[in-house]
């Protein structure tokens, strides 16, 4: 389910609902939301995992009513959350704010921390061909990149992506962009596997 915003969040659950045949999945006058919505809360969905993948805006997470102004949006990600035994979901978040406006609970919130030195070389060894860069060149890397997955990941595709570049090049050219806000990262090529609708989360400022 991508969450990031309300017209995915809609097209997501009118996929789900076309996918299931649900009743009334092509009736253009039924609200998709409610068909997935009533069918994940009855028994006959059975046993289901719901991923909602970027819910990273407070405001579409879930309404504040001690909040005097209008609702941004029409509808929010709570009001269409189903809770029953036999279910579970899955948020993924960069907002602290907006995972609690889901979760309810801060010991439901599971921090994703970087990783430790020996998983980040491990990492870089598996992306980057060793006559790229030797064992100091990839623990400077590492360490440059503070142990964060993504950007290690980024890293390793623009620096196996470019003819004639290397991890010390690479280096190099992060100590000239970094007054240029991670420049190096935002130009190279997308990672395919992410929601090319959510920009990069690893910028150097």
């Amino acid at each position: 389910m991508h969450a990031s915003n309300p017209a995915r969040f809609l097209a997501s659950y009118r996929a789900i609902a076309a996918e299931l045949r649900l009743p009334g999945f092509d009736d253009p006058k039924a609200n998709p939301l409610d068909l997935v919505y009533r069918w994940l809360l009855s028994e006959s969905s059975g046993q289901w995992l719901l991923i909602l993948d970027n819910a990273d805006d407070v405001s579409f997470a879930r309404y504040d009513h001690g909040n005097a102004e209008a609702p941004r949006y029409e509808f929010n990600i709570a009001q269409y959350l189903p809770q029953r035994i036999g279910g579970a979901v899955l948020i993924t978040s960069r907002d602290n704010r907006a995972a609690f406006a889901l979760t309810g609970q801060a010991d439901r919130n599971v921090p994703v921390h970087p990783l430790n030195v020996t998983e980040a070389i491990a990492l870089i060894d598996r992306k980057i061909p060793t006559l790229l860069g030797n064992e100091n060149e990839r623990e400077k890397l590492v360490s440059a990149l503070e142990l964060i997955p993504l950007a290690l990941t980024q890293a390793a595709a623009y620096i196996t992506r470019r003819q004639r570049m290397t991890i010390a090049k690479y280096l190099d050219f992060l100590d000239v962009e970094e007054e240029k806000e991670g420049s190096v990262l935002k130009t190279d090529e997308p990672d395919r596997r992410r929601d090319p609708e959510v920009p990069n989360s690893v910028v150097w400022a």
